[in-house]
């Protein structure tokens, strides 16, 4: 195309693109500036410009009606019922020349909008058709298929605090036109939602015992070693992450006659497990918050290293001080911490996983290959876990004549999700393992690591080899590994006879911060009349504010989604108060900490 549609119009929508999402800007200017902008377009018999594309053998495919886009586009919008509601987020996925989103747009008031048009051309003609808002707190532009990029942006502009629900806007010509682009963008949505979602509920879940136990643990942190200690430290040597999945059982005994051959990474839920088949872990990773996690290491002699962070159980780990090394996950109040220490090395804990943890320790510490055993994704035979857990005998006592495993196999069955397996065709899982499951897929595509998954069955990943324990072992002609791990104890000794941190020095100056952002927030409390009152005073207060986010989050979620509908005077006493919650809360934890300091002080 030699000639532009609305040259003013393009620029005013560049300069508030500009402002908004420089690298977006950038990216135009620069196809811009190359002259490569192309699209095809015609005028309709109405006289209004309408877009096509066309097939090698010249039959034309319209984004828009031929004869009236406009009118098309007004009846398109129109007909979508409470298209209005400020409790959505509406997602345009491609626009076209963009006459819908222009007809949606002069509304004054309309939900957070995402729009999402992968071809830098058409995103550059619609410029020229629709004037973006002013405001540009509540839209976003996105010129992507990348996964990561549109899940980022999805998770920014869906609140689960405040949406209720998601309304897609797809052009009917689009959808024609590029059935299978809609339907990929979709699905990276999708699980981005399921990953708000899920990571909410635990949140929500949690969050009490989450900031109870980084601010009781702190102690122990200061006085044990990070990961980074380890990092490259086993280059090159095999490790074998165990798993506590139903096929463990297959594989175990395979383990229990190569034990020298790996560095053996367990997930705490296995510890027992293993120890009852003389199979000594040279680390376990322990990060559950819930104290139930101590039953898995309860009354049993700890054997060389543990991993864990700050939100792991405070009983847990105060059981294990002494050797273990901490990494810290991208909870606030953990690298506030941090911070008050020094760097430990950082996980990723979005997978939700102790094993998500595990895969990223094995490639820290250099290990290769790391081969995944019990590491099953799915449900093989209904199980849940493998034999001999606490877990799988939970399961096992929850039967009775009223829910039996067969009753319970069968509501899986209707309500399972399938994914391909390794030796089957095809294996159940539920939400909480598809989640692991994608990040596991996504983990592998940018890892430089060789990763093989060898558990007897279970979910199939792609991009990594699959092979049984036994080949794996032949196959990579493994043989005894010389390790020292007699060095990882001077690196604990050294660790404890270096200065020491003034813990109690360090709570007061936690507790100063939260006492004065509770005086400012009670003196302003009263003056919030609209969500966006209480935002700006948070987005102002955010460094103090972002120490108590998450639990405030957590207190608020449930009790936010039950007032979706109401009126901001109501959402704003409830946050007001949720707020409050959380502050005298974690107050209250440093305070303990305190009180328990001074008394062993002065004992």
């Amino acid at each position: 195309m030699n000639y532009y549609i609305n040259e003013q119009l393009l620029a005013r929508n560049l300069e508030l693109i500009r402002k908004n999402k420089p690298m977006l800007f950038q990216r135009i200017k620069n196809h811009l500036n190359l002259g490569k902008w192309s699209v095809k377009i015609e005028k309709a018999k109405s006289g209004a410009l309408t877009m096509f594309t066309e097939t090698s053998d010249g039959k034309k495919n319209y984004f828009h009606s031929s004869f009236d886009p406009e009118k098309e586009s007004s009846r398109f919008i129109e007909s979508s019922q409470n298209l209005y509601t400020i409790n959505d987020l509406t997602v345009f996925i491609g626009t076209g020349l963009g006459y819908h989103i222009k007809k949606y747009f002069e509304q004054q008031v309309y939900p957070q909008t995402l729009i999402i048009e992968p071809d830098i051309n058409v995103l550059i003609a619609f410029l020229q058709i629709a004037a973006l808002p002013e405001n540009a707190k509540n839209w976003n532009i996105i010129n992507s298929e990348d996964s990561d990029e549109l899940q980022q942006s999805f998770s920014e502009a869906f609140n689960v605090l405040y949406m209720e629900k998601i309304r897609y806007m797809i052009l009917p010509g689009f959808m024609r036109i590029y059935g299978g682009t809609v339907k990929k963008i979709q699905t990276y949505l999708t699980q981005s939602l399921d990953k708000s979602i899920s990571q909410a509920l635990t949140i929500s879940y949690f969050g009490d015992i989450f900031q109870s136990n980084v601010i009781n643990n702190f102690p122990i942190l200061a006085v044990s070693p990070g990961v980074n200690s380890l990092k490259q430290y086993f280059t090159g040597k095999p490790a074998i992450i165990v798993s506590a999945g139903p096929s463990l059982d297959m594989n175990i005994e395979i383990l229990a006659k190569n034990t020298d051959k790996f560095i053996i990474i367990a997930v705490d839920t296995t510890y027992g497990k293993l120890l009852a088949k003389k199979i000594i872990p040279h680390f376990t990773i322990t990060i559950d918050p819930q104290h139930k996690s101590f039953f898995h290491i309860k009354n049993m002699e700890l054997h060389n290293y543990f991993v864990t962070c700050l939100t792991a159980s405070s009983r847990v780990v105060k059981h294990i001080e002494g050797r273990s090394f901490f990494f810290v996950s991208d909870y606030p109040l953990s690298l506030y911490f941090e911070g008050m220490t020094e760097p430990k090395g950082h996980f990723s804990t979005d997978g939700g996983s102790v094993a998500n943890i595990a895969l990223q320790f094995a490639e820290y510490i250099g290990a290769s290959p790391i081969v995944l055993i019990g590491q099953d994704l799915s449900y093989p035979d209904f199980k849940s876990h493998c034999g001999n857990t606490m877990y799988e005998k939970e399961n096992q006592g929850f039967s009775n004549k009223f829910s039996t495993l067969e009753n319970r196999h069968f509501a899986f069955l209707e309500n399972g999700i399938s994914l391909k397996g390794i030796k089957s065709n095809t294996v159940y899982t539920s939400h909480q393992l598809l989640e692991y499951y994608r990040w596991f897929c996504h983990y592998v595509k940018t890892s430089k690591a060789e990763i093989v998954n060898a558990p007897y069955d279970g979910a199939y990943i792609d991009g990594i080899k699959h092979l049984d324990l036994k080949s794996v072992i032949t196959e990579y002609n493994m043989r005894p590994v010389k390790n020292d791990m007699f060095g990882l104890n001077d690196i604990i000794k050294k660790y404890s006879t270096r200065e020491k941190v003034n813990v109690i020095e360090k709570y007061k100056e936690l507790k100063i911060q939260l006492t004065i952002f509770k005086q400012s927030f009670n003196s302003s409390k009263y003056k919030f009349k609209t969500i966006s009152d209480l935002d700006f005073f948070l987005n102002t207060h955010s460094g103090v504010f972002e120490l108590i986010k998450t639990l405030s989050f957590s207190k608020g979620v449930k009790l936010m989604r039950k007032l979706i509908g109401h009126d901001d005077i109501e959402k704003i006493r409830t946050l007001i108060n949720v707020i409050s919650e959380s502050l005298e809360y974690s107050l209250s934890l440093i305070d303990a900490e305190l009180n328990l300091k001074n008394t062993v002080k002065e004992q």
